[in-house]
């Protein structure tokens, strides 16, 4: 499909281009065209001016050190032709063929390894958020940032009346097929791992959707805990026939913001097309909506003082009961931004997904060990599942289980596929390589059954080592020992 593109997207894209002439790099990177939006003033009001400062330093330290340096015009580099290529997936999946600067933001956050992803992240916040708002302040001004209202005047960029017809613009979104905004997770349940363990929150969960009042579960947990894979469970339980005649043949339908948004130029799209999918829902019957993240709707499209918030659309539909709601965030952003929100809190029943313990998660992967060893033609040693386990445990602290142990066996199943050594087997020490690797160290400690022996020699290795300290080395001695 041929492409067009917005007036302001190309005089950023020219930005870019000239930015990175300005700096003699070699390539044209996902970098140039954030620093680009930041010096358009494009995020200014949207993001606090300090942020969008430390975001301009940031990347002008990137450009100026650690990208190749050349007196050539810069050619696209494999980051930017990735940024393109997603932005045109997502003007597809959402059948529109002029690409704007928010088709290019969306795709930017997707790219994993990019330095542009990781400080938009870190300094533009909330993927949702910032789109939303985006898309409100572009449909505001008559679909042009701030700063760019004199391309206007020379006749770049019709204002979104002329374009619609006035007061059209939000019947620009096709609403005649509401399915292909969301997945159907009854459809994918082969591509997803299966539901080990969690018998007590998926119990809760079919509860609370069998209630007649506040009929809505909300799971709350840490990132990687497992609140995705619950709602898979519940779905495989429903194929199976193993719930509640209230729930028999229900179908779970995932939403996911930045996928909504995808192609919403215009105030009045994102609420449309929201609204199109939940009478969608509503009209087929015994649905159920699943929401990831749904802290992002709270405050979605809210840019100042009578502007809508997403959140409040849902509130006729979790009153009547219609469709029902599933949830997920984390107790992060349940606190910041979910529990502010007391109608919704009321509405929702709230059911803690914890971290499960090492004991727990080895049942987990012992379940999903033959899907892995099939998948990668390789076989786990004896043990080996749980010393995944327990070293995973240990080193990946940034992590939860068992998302960091499933990675784990699965990144040391690959590397025994890619490196054959005629057994296939997946041993502790393939496991231990696999994970120095991750932690970005050459070798790690000992197992765990050699730290006690260690801890007993502490004391006499440092008297041996240190003279004169008796007294500071008991006390240290004692406090490791505590801890």
């Amino acid at each position: 499909m041929d492409f067009h593109y917005t007036p302001l997207l190309q005089r950023l894209f020219t930005s870019s281009r000239d930015i990175a002439a300005a700096h003699h790099n070699e390539f044209l990177t996902p970098e140039h065209l954030l620093l680009a939006c930041v010096q358009a003033d494009l995020f200014k009001g949207i993001v606090p001016l300090d942020r969008l400062e430390a975001l301009r330093a940031a990347l002008v330290e990137i450009l100026d050190r650690d990208l190749t340096t050349s007196p050539e015009p810069p050619e696209p580099s494999f980051l930017w032709q990735r940024l393109e290529h997603f932005a045109a997936l997502q003007a597809l999946g959402s059948q529109v063929q002029t690409l704007d600067i928010t088709h290019y933001l969306s795709a930017l956050y997707s790219l994993e390894h990019s330095f542009a992803a990781q400080l938009a992240e870190r300094y533009l916040g909330d993927k949702g958020f910032l789109l939303s708002a985006l898309i409100d302040r572009l449909s505001t001004d008559l679909g042009t940032p701030h700063n760019a209202h004199s391309a206007d005047a020379h006749g770049d960029e019709p204002p979104a009346a002329a374009r619609f017809g006035a007061g059209d613009a939000a019947e620009a979104e096709p609403t005649d097929d509401w399915h292909r905004h969301v997945t159907c997770i009854n459809d994918h349940l082969d591509s997803h791992n299966p539901l080990i363990g969690r018998e007590t929150e998926l119990e809760r969960t079919i509860r609370v959707l069998c209630r007649l009042d506040k009929n809505n579960p909300l799971h709350v947990g840490d990132p990687g805990v497992g609140k995705t894979a619950l709602i898979y469970g519940l779905a495989a339980l429903i194929r199976d026939g193993r719930v509640p005649e209230r729930l028999a043949g229900a179908r779970i339908y995932s939403l996911h913001l930045g996928t909504l948004l995808s192609g919403t130029q215009y105030r009045g799209q994102l609420e449309k097309r929201l609204l199109s999918i939940i009478d969608g829902m509503a009209e087929e019957g015994n649905a159920i909506a699943y929401i990831d993240e749904i802290h992002n709707l709270v405050g979605a499209g809210q840019t100042g003082e009578g502007s809508l918030d997403l959140a409040n659309l849902l509130k006729p539909y979790l009153e009547t009961g219609s469709v029902r709601f599933i949830g997920a965030t984390t107790h992060e952003e349940y606190n910041r931004y979910f529990s502010k929100s007391g109608a919704l809190v009321r509405r929702f029943q709230t059911i803690d997904v914890p971290e499960p313990s090492i004991e727990e998660t080895c049942l987990i992967l012992e379940g999903l060990r033959s899907r892995y060893e099939a998948f990668h033609g390789v076989t786990f040693a004896e043990g080996v599942i749980e010393h995944a386990v327990r070293r995973a445990d240990r080193y990946l602290n940034d992590r939860r289980l068992p998302d960091k142990a499933i990675d784990l066996i699965d990144e040391a199943a690959a590397y025994r596929e890619v490196h054959p050594d005629g057994t296939q087997l997946v041993t502790r020490d393939l496991v231990d390589t696999v994970l120095a690797t991750l932690c970005k160290v050459d070798t790690l400690r000992p197992d765990d059954d050699n730290d006690h022996t260690a801890l007993r020699h502490l004391r006499p290795e440092l008297l041996r080592r240190v003279f004169g300290q008796d007294r500071a080395i008991a006390e240290v001695t004692e406090a490791v020992m505590m801890s």
